[in-house]
């Protein structure tokens, strides 16, 4: 069983007045915040050059929304609303980070789209999402879908974590305690394209060496991939059409093994994150 992290949480929500933000603090709120402990920031980016704007995505109008379903769940100690002005030659994107990093978010919470609803290709991530998953250095909660413990099988979430044997991988499974609480389910998978038991082995390895630490149990699978450039088609199969585990939430890192070992520099997330969060429908979790 994961402990709930010890230290006091900050949960930043980045909101524009669209279905898909609200979806992503309601999930930030009802689902990781817990109460007389953690933090809710809601951030919504504003810019004083865009006058005409529909009334719902007019910063007064978010500001207000947010304060009315703010003010009857928590003590106004434990949250605040911030209307961030965009500076010159900044975007949106980029002064939601800067926020981030000034109150030390543990996470960012974004929609997978904005305020234009979702794209005819849902594969097509919005551009807050491209960019925050490329250039964040706190972890990025992507949610797709309004799941909440409430309605969920006995109030448990399932959890996939991917892991390849990379370094960055192993952080994923660090962060559990911080995402995760008392009976959540986990899965930790690994793919591959061609069979590499002493990979397989030193994953399992480490595997167990953390439900030992953390008392816990973690299922391990392995997937085989047909080739190394559809790595990520076995993880969005499994969590797509796999009835036997339901996930909710799918928890990577940014970038992985073929980076580490290749010793590149990482300047964009690699393809497999780009691909599991374009088609996996579940809520994703990006470990930077």
């Amino acid at each position: 069983m994961v402990e709930s992290a010890l230290e006091e949480r900050t949960w930043l929500v980045a909101v524009d007045g669209s279905k898909a933000s609200k979806d992503a603090f309601f999930v930030a709120l009802e689902d990781f915040y817990v109460d007389k402990k953690d933090k809710i920031i809601v951030v919504s980016v504003t810019d004083m050059m865009k006058t005409s704007l529909p009334y719902e995505y007019q910063p007064s109008t978010i500001a207000n929304d947010y304060k009315i379903e703010l003010l009857s769940k928590l003590h106004p100690s434990h949250y605040s609303i911030i209307l961030a002005e965009k500076k010159e030659g900044k975007n949106v994107h980029e002064t939601i980070l800067q926020q981030a990093e000034e109150k030390n978010a543990t996470a960012i919470f974004i929609g997978y789209h904005g305020r234009k609803g979702p794209k005819l290709d849902p594969s097509i991530m919005g551009q807050t999402v491209r960019y925050s998953t490329n250039n964040a250095t706190r972890p990025i909660v992507i949610v797709k879908f309004p799941y909440f413990r409430t309605k969920a099988r006995f109030g448990v979430f399932t959890y996939m974590i991917c892991l390849d044997g990379s370094s960055k991988s192993f952080k994923v499974l660090e962060a559990l305690h911080t995402f995760s609480k008392p009976g959540d389910k986990f899965v930790a998978v690994t793919v591959q394209s061609t069979p590499d038991e002493e990979t397989i082995e030193k994953i399992a390895a480490h595997i167990k060496k953390f439900e030992e630490r953390a008392k816990m149990r973690i299922d391990y699978l392995t997937l085989k991939a047909e080739d190394a450039e559809t790595i990520h088609g076995p993880v969005v199969d499994f969590v797509n059409r796999n009835e036997d585990y339901k996930v909710d939430f799918v928890m990577f890192s940014s970038w992985g093994l073929k980076t580490e070992v290749g010793k590149l520099a990482a300047l964009t997330i690699g393809s497999f994150a780009t691909k599991l969060i374009s088609f996996v429908q579940a809520n994703l979790i990006m470990i930077p």
